[in-house]
This record gives C-alpha cells, structure tokens and sequence, in this order.
C-alpha cells in the first residue's frame, strides 16, 4: 500500500511541478509583455513630448506671422488713408 501511495503522491509532484512550470512560463511571458508595453509606452511619451515641442514652435511662429499680417494691414491702412486724404485734396 505505501508504493502505491508513494507511487500516487510522486504522480501528484510531477503533475504539481508540470503546472508549476507551466504557470513559470506563463509568468515570463506576461512579464515580457509588460516590458514591451512599458517600452511602447515610454516610445509614445517621447513622440508626444516632440509633438508638443513641434506645436510650441509652430504657435510661437505663428504669433509672429500673425503680428507681421497686423502690422502690414496697418500699413497698407496708413497708406490708403493717406492716398484717399491725397485724392481729396488734389481733386477738390
């Protein structure tokens, strides 16, 4: 009787230890997955921190062209208002 328990007890380790291995596997497997996640993810953290930078410059150069557009609709103001003054006071 004690073989055959021993022999069902060593049955059980070897299925136990079977599972144990497959659930190790498993377990480097997730853990691998969790890297590359976190790898993907710090690739996309640094993407969107260029982007931001990229968006930060082009606004910055925007502002500037858009006061340059104000400054030469002001000009050109100054000039029609001058031109229209000179018309006036040419043909009266």
């Amino acid at each position: 009787m004690l073989t055959r328990r021993a022999a069902s007890m060593e049955e059980k380790l070897r299925a136990t230890l079977k599972e144990l291995e497959a659930a190790k596997s498993l377990c480097n497997e997730l853990l691998q997955e969790r890297e590359d996640g976190e790898v993907e993810v710090k690739k996309i953290i640094d993407r969107n921190t260029e982007l931001k930078n990229e968006l930060s410059e082009l606004h910055i150069q925007y502002m500037d062209i858009h006061n340059q557009h104000q400054q030469l609709r002001q000009i050109v103001a100054d000039y029609q208002q001058c031109m229209d003054n000179w018309t006036l006071m040419t043909f009266h």
